[in-house]
């Protein structure tokens, strides 16, 4: 399931079908996550997949994820190019997902103007 919330916020829920890669990256070390989630159905009755992105506490909570686990995911829709093809990346600024049986987590991207 795919739904526009607001002027390029999107909510997408599905079936995690790639089990999450968790990394650090970057000079900072950043945490990111990637995963797919088939989320709907084409036309022609092919899946539709979406491939997740998450950085710094929502990837290491997203990195719990397990292949086969219902997933609801909100964030932007972010298009890049490599070696001359087109990818289409979804960027979650927040996820939920079971934990343990009758429980659910939800991560939220860290507020910048949080004191810490």
């Amino acid at each position: 399931m795919q739904q526009r919330l607001s002027d390029g916020y999107y909510m997408i829920s599905g079936t995690c079908t790639k089990a999450p890669e968790l990394r650090y990256v970057g000079e900072k070390q950043s945490a990111m996550t990637k995963f797919s989630l088939a989320v709907g159905k084409n036309q022609d009755t092919t899946t539709k997949y979406a491939n997740c992105i998450c950085w710094r506490s929502v990837a290491v909570h997203a990195s719990h994820i397990i292949k086969g686990d219902p997933v609801t995911a909100f964030g932007t829709i972010k298009t890049r190019e490599y070696n001359g093809k087109e990818y289409t990346d979804f960027v979650c600024e927040s996820v939920i997902f079971p934990e343990k049986r009758d429980e659910r987590i939800t991560v939220h991207k860290e507020d910048p103007h949080a004191q810490v």
